[in-house]
């Protein structure tokens, strides 16, 4: 790791140290200011190319993009619960409002409701945390049972086509690597030639909206590795799923649906365990043709947020976030760590960049197993990293590199108000506020 020693050097003390209360705030409004000047533009556009469907106030998810997606908006609640003079509440309701028949949601929409994928190919998928941005609003007194019980059809209606779309017959799930928004994250195996045959394979007219995109992703092998595999990740997440669609059936007094999804819920969980923990490692891992795939990603680490981990476990699980050459960056929680191949921490996208959607994943996932020391620390190191960077370009980024804090990196967009006010606002005050 040689060359990455000046970005250690000249990050540590920032990420360790302390900034005034004058500057957090600075950071904490920056954060909604960028959101609503994202929000106005978005707003602009409805205004100026009227849509054929009616499209509600929304929030911005970040960037130069108009668009709706599913696993952006889901994270975006969770900064903007805190002001809920925003669009939080529509913004999830565009999504059940273009929910189709059989349950399916789209993983992304373009500015005017148009979906972007014709649902033939796990790419359509994003993650399942509907529930989870429902169940987080009612649960910090943002909304109330009058929501859940309006959102509950919609609710279970794509969890069960979650169900029937992308269970394998083990219990487990699949999904793709750009639907699971990893987009570039390499998820074959290791060694051998990969087998590209047994999944579903992405056609150009899969994607909707423009005819270059969709040979783009055609011609990448990535997207042609799907069913072959148990993910990990959105393993983990249907079963977040199915526990946080219990908790809301139970607040709701749906008694029979309340122990059909606390069963689903046992159920993954067992089965997550059985086959995805590797006892040698001490860790979680994508499963294909009978064994692991060894490859640590942040993906995993959903196992942590899902509450899925045995006690026995956990310690070891922690050992691997502690370790250096794994999660424990400068700017902790890289998607792909350094032990792995390819390591692009400054231009690889998802090829080891931290990003504030699984930083923030990961911190809830420590606080929900009563490792609330270990939440604020790594909240404090990331929270700051990502301060200073704010000081220096004026802006909040997609992504930050996990070796420096220093420079915005080379696949990032500025002015990304969507899931990256996660630092400035949740991460913030969930972790680092003085009460």
């Amino acid at each position: 790791m040689a060359e990455f020693t000046n970005y250690v050097e000249s990050t540590t003390a920032v990420a360790e140290g302390e900034f005034s209360k004058e500057l957090k705030e600075k950071f904490y409004k920056a954060g909604f200011e960028i959101a609503r000047r994202k929000m106005a533009d978005g707003e602009r556009m409805l205004r100026d190319n009227p849509p054929g469907k009616k499209i509600l106030p929304r929030l911005a998810t970040g960037g130069g993009f108009n668009g709706l997606f599913v696993w952006d908006t889901c994270f975006c609640v969770m900064w903007a619960k805190y002001d809920m003079s925003l669009p939080v509440t529509s913004s999830l309701d565009n999504f059940y409002n273009l929910q189709e028949e059989s349950g399916a949601i789209c993983r992304e929409f373009s500015y005017d409701g148009l979906p972007a994928w014709n649902g033939c190919h796990p790419i359509s998928w994003n993650p399942p945390l509907f529930s989870w941005a429902e169940w987080e609003l009612y649960s910090c007194g943002k909304t109330d049972k009058g929501r859940l019980e309006k959102v509950w059809p919609n609710l279970k209606r794509f969890y069960l086509f979650c169900e029937k779309t992308y269970r394998q017959p083990d219990g487990l799930y699949f999904g793709d690597a750009l639907g699971s928004g990893m987009d570039n994250l390499p998820r074959m195996p290791k060694e051998g030639e990969p087998d590209l045959e047994s999944g579903i394979k992405f056609k150009p007219e899969y994607w909707l909206l423009d005819d270059h995109f969709g040979k783009a992703v055609a011609g990448n092998p990535l997207y042609s590795w799907n069913k072959q595999m148990d993910w990990i990740d959105m393993s983990s997440q249907m079963a977040l799923n199915a526990l946080n669609m219990a908790k809301i059936a139970g607040e709701l007094g749906y008694a029979e649906d309340e122990l059909a999804f606390q069963a689903r819920y046992e159920e993954l969980k067992k089965v997550i365990n059985e086959k995805c923990y590797d006892e040698e490692r001490g860790f979680y891992f994508d499963y294909y043709n009978g064994k692991i795939i060894p490859r640590y990603h942040v993906g995993a680490l959903w196992t942590l947020i899902a509450e899925v981990i045995p006690p026995e476990r956990l310690e070891k699980v922690l050992k691997v976030i502690k370790d250096e050459k794994i999660f424990n960056r400068p700017v902790p929680f890289p998607s792909l760590p350094p032990c792995e191949q390819p390591y692009e921490p400054e231009h690889g996208y998802w090829l080891g960049s931290s990003w504030p959607c699984t930083t923030y994943m990961v911190l809830r996932g420590l606080k929900a197993n009563g490792l609330e020391k270990e939440a604020k620390y790594f909240a404090k190191r990331y929270y700051n990293a990502n301060l200073n960077l704010f000081l220096k370009t004026g802006t909040i980024w997609e992504n930050i590199s996990p070796e420096q804090s220093l420079n915005p990196k080379g696949a990032a967009g500025p002015d990304f108000c969507g899931w990256g006010n996660l630092a400035p606002i949740a991460i913030y005050k969930e972790f680092l506020e003085e009460k």
